[in-house]
């Protein structure tokens, strides 16, 4: 079984696989970015809770099911991370902390998308994976660094100084 950077192949399937390296790949090069605070939106699998835990400081990861909740807590339990917070929220909720990541994973094609993105208005940084066009005019006061195809789409915005 092949690990990369904390995340196996058995877990994910080799094409999972090779999208969250990538991605992964994307946030380390951040420049300027502190690796104090994550916060990792998801609607579905959260394949980059283990990835980031080993980046962060902390990291804090928003799903909307307790099951997915549950799940995630007994793969951070077999790996031995105490590191990341789960939070079980389909609204928002008010997050009065700094964080330096915010990544939103394959919400935009969910129903709550517009919920999910204000969970990342406390974010320096947000990185947004999926398969949907992401429309910027969601992220008021960000600017975009990077923008591709990854095969799903990506893009890295980074809070405006005024």
């Amino acid at each position: 079984m092949q690990e990369q950077n904390g995340i196996k192949e058995a877990e994910l399937g080799r094409k999972e696989l090779l999208q969250t390296e990538k991605v992964i790949g994307i946030i380390e090069e951040i420049d300027g970015m502190k690796k104090n605070v994550a916060l990792e939106i998801c609607s579905e699998t959260c394949h980059f809770t283990i990835p980031l835990s080993r980046m962060f400081k902390k990291v804090y990861t928003v799903v909307m099911s307790y099951e997915l909740a549950e799940e995630i807590h007994e793969k951070l339990k077999k790996e031995g991370i105490r590191n990341v917070g789960i939070i079980v929220a389909s609204e928002p909720i008010e997050i009065d902390f700094k964080i330096d990541l915010a990544l939103l994973s394959h919400v935009l094609s969910s129903q709550n998308s517009k919920n999910y993105l204000c969970f990342a208005k406390n974010a320096e940084f947000v990185v947004l994976v999926d398969e949907k066009r992401t429309d910027i005019q969601f992220f008021e006061g960000f600017e975009v660094l990077r923008s591709c195809e990854l095969p799903l789409r990506h893009m890295v915005l980074k809070r405006k100084r005024i």
